[in-house]
């Protein structure tokens, strides 16, 4: 006999003042609509469900066999409530048991006071689990039973690591069978009786709240109520050559764990087993009684208000399962049967179902049954004589109770309010008597969840790993122009076969250019997937891509770079679906071996005006490129531009210091240049070079070639000479007037790196006119000079009346631009640079 009760009448937390607080508000916003201040509450129904009781198939039973199986169950779930008489703890119409097995429904919390009374409890499980083995002969095989009472919401189930592995090493009956060459008889003659009593109860329900006659509020809520039992019976039973497993679980309560069960492999080991030539000679009587009560009970609750009254109840979810395999022979194979009880909804999914089984859904209740054919052995294999006369008598009364329920508060002139918990029961009943297992496997799992599952049902894992490499064209540390070939491995280390199994890889788009993708579909920069399909248990695939290193910074840089894989199963271990790496890369010492192979410069100049002549004053944008092509470093390098005017005199020059140009790189120039309105008409020439030191720092001379490029402006025309001047002209173009007004650079975008000549402030003109803005807003008189009219001077040029402080503060002017005048000219030869590869 074996009984367990618990029951929590009373416990009261300060945590949750606030909480009841809040609920007294709900009761009295609840009660609003109730039809007088004087109110009793009323909810909810009642109902039974019954439970299937479902042996696996087994062989007919011998005429010489007497079987009386009696079931009586009764599950019930209650969330009525009644004012006047309330509701029984037991549905099934019988009267619970008395003393120290029954159910404490009827021991109550009390608070009474004149004024507020509030009743709080907390949780309240119970759980109790009975194994029994009598008369029972194991030979060459071997009983495991799991029995489990569970109210944890997020806890993963994973029998693979107490059954059995994932292949069929360590089975009793693998392949040809365990029996051999040799000869076995079983003689039993046996009798047994066994009788399970067993009453398992939660209740935090029965307490009572009464607030008296000082007008005060009263309320009880009570916490959650979880029962769990779980019977098993193996009588007069004989296992040879077998292994039989019985699996009973209970989850109380909602549930988002998933239940992984062996994989594949295992079935396929679990019933390949060989029988050897058998006689089985049965004369069995067996008498099995089941008195299964489950009963979960919110209800029967009763508030009475002089103001407002309100009830809320919780859940009441009641399961049972309940197999006789009673007088039964199993001979080769295996058999495997689950049988499911849902109690609330199930938003998952059924993973790698083992080929030959069958599922069936049926409302709440799920079903899974797998039944193998058995091996076919060599001659010989032996043989197997059992002669049983047994008699077998089985009793379980079995009570399993849960309450929340049975509550009452009153309140004379206040609010009355009740809120319960929920209260979930579940059993699990087996029982095994008079039965041979005889070479074959026998696998039944019974699980109840009361409550909604959001996990899913899992026969094995799939375990996908990954492993990233790399090939290089050159050692570490490379640089431009080398090649890298990635090569992703795959494995499939699980018990599951994985399906739609993708492969992605990501590479560093930035310094790297995809050549070969390996038969890859290209899914963004940087990124390259392979469908693979489905990856069998132990099997691999290898996939390989080939990138460039297309651009690099100034230093070293780590090439990275990740892969991952992914299936349609839940992975066993996510943490090997990853791999990274990086690789080494330094532009210092990119492009081949440095030695005898020199740099070689390439010059290209382009404006944006070739095409068409432009009128003066205009600009004209121009661009320098200069490449280095060749397998060395040119060092000290430097880039010279000069102007020529159409009567070939040099206009402009500019000189840009480089520094270092490694191979493959490419520096841009870009810069403008205003033509005057006094330039004179015709081609404009634009001449550029490059030169550099190869080998080494004090290497020798290395030159580039010569880019020009011209543009036409039509400006002035040239003025004849004044009578006896001889022809004279001073320096630059339309007499004493220079042809270029500004030579300046735009803002550029560097490409790599991001280098630029930062502007070296305001121009003389620019600080004038935000020293005078009033006389430089003046609209200007006619030009009395031909220069170019810009900024403050060219207000000053223009005939605007000037007063006299402010000449004397121009005086002072004059003197600083004679001081700047250096910095002016830097300035009017501005220009920037960027590189890129």
């Amino acid at each position: 006999m074996s009984s367990v009760s618990s029951n929590l009448l009373f416990a009261k937390r300060h945590s949750r003042e606030r909480e009841i607080l809040s609920w007294l508000l709900v009761f009295s916003l609840l009660a609003v609509s109730l039809p007088a201040p004087f109110a009793f509450a009323q909810e909810g129904g009642d109902e039974t469900q019954s439970s299937e009781s479902a042996p696996p198939p087994p062989e007919e039973t011998p005429p010489a066999e007497d079987t009386n199986i009696a079931n009586d169950v009764s599950s019930s779930e209650s969330t009525a409530t009644d004012p006047s008489e309330p509701e029984t703890p037991n549905p099934a119409g019988e009267p619970p048991p008395s003393g120290d097995q029954a159910p404490a429904a009827g021991e109550t919390a009390e608070s009474q006071a004149d004024g507020p009374a509030v009743v709080v409890t907390g949780d309240a499980s119970a759980d109790a689990n009975a194994v029994n083995a009598v008369n029972t002969n194991v030979t060459n095989g071997e009983i495991d039973v799991i029995a489990l009472n569970s109210s944890s919401s997020t806890e993963e189930i994973d029998l693979r690591t107490d059954i059995a592995t994932s292949s069929t090493e360590g089975l009793p009956c693998p392949g040809e069978g365990c029996d051999g060459a040799g000869n076995l008889i079983v003689e039993n003659q046996n009798d047994a009786t066994v009788e399970n009593d067993l009453v398992v109860s939660a209740v935090t329900g029965g307490n009572s709240a009464s607030a008296g006659s000082l007008c005060g509020d009263a309320a009880v809520l009570t916490g959650d109520a979880v029962a769990g039992a779980n019977v098993v019976n193996i009588v007069n039973t004989n296992i040879v050559d077998s292994r039989m497993l019985v699996v009973t679980i209970n989850k109380l309560g909602d549930w988002l764990g998933d239940l992984v069960f062996p994989g594949r492999q295992f079935f396929e080991g679990f019933s390949s087993s060989v029988a050897p030539d058998t006689d089985v000679q049965n004369t069995n009587e067996a008498q099995v009684s089941n008195e299964v009560s489950v009963t979960a009970d919110t209800g029967g609750n009763t508030a009475t208000g002089g103001n407002e009254a309100a009830i809320a109840t919780g859940n009441a979810m009641a399961l049972s399962n309940i197999v006789n395999f009673v007088n039964t022979n199993l001979v080769g194979g295996g058999s495997f049967t689950l049988l499911l009880n849902l109690g609330g909804a199930w938003t998952g999914n059924v993973f790698s179902l083992p080929p030959g089984a069958s599922l069936s859904e049926d409302g709440s209740r799920i079903s899974i049954r797998y039944n193998g054919s058995g091996g076919s052995g060599p001659s010989g294999a032996g043989s197997l004589t059992v002669s049983n006369e047994n008699g077998a008598t089985i009793g379980n009364r079995v009570i399993v109770f849960a309450s929340t329920g049975q509550n009452s508060a009153s309140a004379d002139c206040g609010n009355a309010g009740i809120l319960t918990g929920n209260a979930l029961a579940a059993a699990n009943v087996v029982n095994i008597a008079n039965s041979n297992v005889i070479s074959a496997n026998w696998f039944l799992a019974l699980v109840n969840i009361a409550g909604d599952w959001g996990g899913s049902l899992a026969f094995g894992r799939p375990d996908l790993w990954i492993g990233k490499t790399a090939s290089l064209s050159a050692p570490e540390p490379i640089g431009l122009g080398y090649r890298i070939t990635y090569t992703l491995t795959i494995v499939n280390r699980g018990d599951a076969d994985a399906t739609d199994v993708t492969l992605d890889d990501y590479f560093d788009a930035e310094h790297l250019t995809l050549e070969d993708p390996g038969g890859g579909t290209i899914a963004g920069p940087g990124h390259i997937s392979w469908d693979i399909g489905t990856l069998p248990i132990g099997e691999s695939e290898t996939r390989s891509y080939t990138v460039a290193v297309t651009d690099l910074p100034e230093g070293v840089t780590w090439l990275t770079g990740i892969g991952g894989i992914d299936g349609y199963e839940p992975d066993a271990n996510a943490a090997n679906n990853t791999d990274s790496m990086a690789i080494l890369a330094d532009r210092h010492l990119s492009g081949p071996p440095q030695g005898s192979w020199p740099p070689e410069l390439v010059m290209t100049k382009t404006n944006d005006a070739t095409s068409t002549p432009i009128s003066a004053p205009g600009t004209v944008h121009y661009t320098l490129t200069l490449k280095n092509t060749g397998g060395g470093i040119s060092y000290h390098t430097r880039v010279f531009d000069t102007v020529k005017a159409p009567d070939g005199s040099v206009i402009n020059s500019e000189e840009w210091d480089l520094g270092d140009v490694f191979p493959g790189e490419t520096v841009i120039i870009d810069y403008d240049i205003e033509f005057a309105t006094t330039s004179l008409s015709g081609m404009y020439e634009n001449i550029a070079s490059a030169e550099g030191l190869g080998g080494s720092q004090d290497g020798y001379s290395v030159l580039s070639n010569t880019a020009s490029s011209s543009v036409t402006v039509i400006g002035e025309e040239a003025e004849s000479p004044p009578p006896g001047d001889g022809g004279g002209t001073a320096e630059g173009l339309g007499g004493a007037e220079p042809a270029i007004a500004a030579f300046t650079a735009p803002n550029p975008t560097a490409v790599l790196p991001p280098t630029a000549i930062e502007p070296e402030g305001p121009s003389l003109g620019e600080l004038l006119a935000a020293s005078f803005p009033e006389a430089l807003a003046a609209p200007p008189s006619p030009p009395l000079s031909r220069r170019p009219e810009k900024g403050g001077l060219a207000a000053i040029f223009s005939g605007l009346p000037i007063p006299w402080d402010f000449l004397l503060i121009l005086l002072a002017s004059i003197l600083i631009a004679t001081l700047a005048r250096r910095a002016l000219e830097d300035r009017n030869r501005s220009s920037t640079f960027h590189r890129r590869r």
